[in-house]
């Protein structure tokens, strides 16, 4: 046989197809890579000023924490206004050994988003797909939502990374391996993750309903995967309230109470539109469409399997999202722990595709994505941080005595003022408040939920030697935000009791905390301080 007539290996009919259609041969992989880096690079540089003046809340947590040995906002005062137990825990120790709390919750955060990017690697490769096919399904996770919140200092990249390691076991069940451990250990996962934000189990259920509708399994079987797969998270969360109970002396955190006080119907719309606002940020959810249309003609169980069941989980968790009416932060906060699912949604729509189209889809998702990453604006911390950061600096500067301080920037402002003790008075660190039914929205603010809530006569009571209007600084009587603005005006006790304080205001960034506002933002500081004296 001449060297001319060697036979040749086989070749896989997708890479044949990409040489042929794309021309890229063996550089098809290579350019997907670099394409997948340089859209990282452009969103680190984008989003890398980012810090959102919520994730102070829960720092002030930690530190009490660290510091003090109490899981409070206010020292000797028990209110649970967090919901992410675990990041608080994990960030604790770092402050412990002397980092500071804002680069030891980014640092936990970072450390998920290797482990997140190291589990969707492992989801990429659940089918047998050309290397430019994988990368691109990864580009829901090298994305704006994640990368936004690996900087913005809260909990979403710690989720997504323990739901992505239950996804990987809970899919081994789905597609018919029949070990208990892997279920059960999803769930410990799933408990993980609830800890870390509670509304994680909505994710675990949907997984069991999953399991209980597609698994390649006799019925009998799914039944005891769908119990397994909720027992350890079932457990966590009966231990985790009745330590709430025994610790706060409430069943739900306090959060909760603080979100319900807007309308369903407003909530509805407020949903919508932050679906609106957040579904292009990720390209991959709009394969949901072209997976369904593909269902009746694939011959790969396995790829049909998979994309009905994350199917079902991504459309409960959307639904989810909408009921709460979204989210008022920046670039899809609550869509961070879906961005595993969609990992698998893509790789299972790619699988049931011919060369051809997987090529082209693989194509047309990072050019999405790379497209998405070039128009996203440059993000830095949000006003609340920045503005209450520099209240903040003020109260603990110009009063180093102790004070009480009403404030609604719960964040920046009682993280930086930190030996003062402060009512939030949108009520997510105030029991009262929080629960203090209020009737229709007196101002735009009231709509967004989480700033519905405000009971100014309780806050009377209290006494607070300062109370700060609106979101921090140049905010007085004359321009009401918040419910407890409005309400004040109407209170004799106020106008009484209570006078204008003007300070001209240093608009040097504190802690880092910049955003473009400071450049044109108005010279005045203003608050008001108690004149009467205080009730015995």
């Amino acid at each position: 046989m001449s060297a001319s007539e060697t036979p040749q290996p086989p070749t896989n009919s997708s890479d044949a197809a990409i040489k042929t259609v794309r021309g890229f041969g063996i550089t098809y992989s290579t350019t997907a890579i670099i394409a997948l880096l340089t859209i990282f690079a452009i969103l680190l540089w984008k989003i890398r000023s980012f810090f959102h003046d919520d994730a102070l809340i829960s720092l002030r947590y930690a530190r009490n924490l660290a510091e003090h040995g109490q899981l409070v906002w206010n020292l000797g005062e028990y209110a649970e206004g967090y919901t992410n137990l675990l990041h608080i825990l994990l960030v604790t120790p770092l402050i412990m050994a002397g980092i500071g709390p804002m680069l030891a919750a980014q640092f936990i955060n970072a450390t998920a988003f290797l482990i997140l990017v190291v589990i969707a690697w492992r989801l990429a490769q659940s089918f047998a797909l050309p290397m430019g096919s994988k990368l691109a399904a990864m580009c829901a996770v090298i994305s704006a939502p994640v990368l936004t919140w690996v900087f913005g200092g809260l909990e979403p990249v710690l989720v997504a990374a323990l739901v992505a390691g239950a996804y990987v076991l809970a899919f081994r069940v789905l597609q018919g391996d029949d070990n208990l451990l892997l279920s059960l250990a999803a769930s410990g996962l799933f408990a993980a993750a609830y800890l870390a934000r509670p509304d994680a189990l909505i994710g675990n259920f949907a997984m069991g309903l999953a399991l209980l509708a597609f698994a390649n399994l006799p019925t009998r079987r799914r039944i005891v995967h769908f119990v397994t797969i909720g027992s350890v998270s079932a457990l966590i969360l009966c231990g985790h309230i009745i330590a709430r109970h025994a610790i706060y002396g409430e069943l739900l955190p306090l959060t909760f109470y603080a979100k319900v006080g807007v309308s369903t119907g407003t909530r509805l719309m407020l949903g919508l539109e932050y679906m609106r606002q957040s579904l292009p940020l990720l390209p991959a959810l709009f394969l949901l469409p072209v997976g369904a249309l593909l269902l009746r003609s694939t011959d790969n169980p396995e790829a049909k399997r998979a994309f009905l069941a994350a199917s079902l989980l991504a459309l409960i968790s959307l639904c989810y999202i909408t009921w709460a009416g979204g989210d008022h932060m920046p670039n899809a906060r609550f869509f961070v722990p879906l961005t595993p699912l969609l990992v698998i949604i893509a790789v299972s729509i790619m699988a049931m595709m011919t060369p051809i189209m997987r090529t082209a889809t693989a194509v047309a998702l990072i050019a999405a994505s790379a497209l998405t990453a070039a128009m996203l604006e440059r993000l830095h911390a949000d006003n609340a941080a920045v503005f209450g950061a520099i209240m903040g600096k003020h109260l603990a500067n110009k009063y180093p005595e102790p004070l009480t301080i009403a404030v609604a920037t719960a964040g920046a402002t009682p993280f930086i003022a930190a030996h003062h003790t402060f009512i939030d008075t949108l009520g997510l660190n105030d029991a009262h408040i929080a629960k203090h039914p209020v009737g229709p929205p007196l101002g735009f603010a009231q709509e967004i939920p989480a700033h519905a809530k405000g009971d100014a006569q309780y806050v009377l009571r209290r006494a607070p030697d300062i109370i700060v209007y609106g979101p921090a600084t140049d905010f007085t009587a004359q321009t009401p935000v918040f419910r407890m603005d409005f309400e004040l005006v109407d209170e004799p006790e106020f106008s009484e009791c209570y006078q204008l304080v003007t300070h001209e205001i240093d608009t040097t960034p504190v802690l880092g905390l910049y955003n473009t506002t400071l450049e044109t933002a108005g010279p005045w500081l203003h608050y008001y301080t108690r004149t009467c004296p205080k009730p015995s």
